[in-house]
């Protein structure tokens, strides 16, 4: 399935837009090794298409770039999301 995934030139953004060629593509791909088990596959589903965590975190960040487009400004940001980490502030 893999290489199904791989060879469909669906950009990994689009494919959640596009479940339903990508079962298509799916059902094709497997089709012919269900028929070598004398089997016939009818229908392939794809019902989610997700990314592990790590990258899924980077490809956040990175969307957020993009929507920010000043770096200057990203960097603002990141810094004003650290904030709650780093604890609360204490009066001088």
């Amino acid at each position: 399935m893999t290489t199904a995934f791989a060879a469909s030139t669906i950009d990994f953004l689009d494919m959640a837009a596009n479940q339903l060629r990508m079962a298509d593509l799916m059902k094709a791909e497997l089709g012919p090794i269900f028929s070598g088990l004398g089997l016939t596959l009818e229908s392939f589903v794809v019902e989610s298409v997700s990314l592990p965590e790590e990258l899924q975190k980077m490809l956040d960040q990175r969307i957020s770039m993009n929507m920010l487009g000043d770096m200057n400004r990203y960097m603002q940001f990141q810094a004003a999301q650290s904030l709650p980490i780093a604890g609360p502030m204490k009066a001088a």
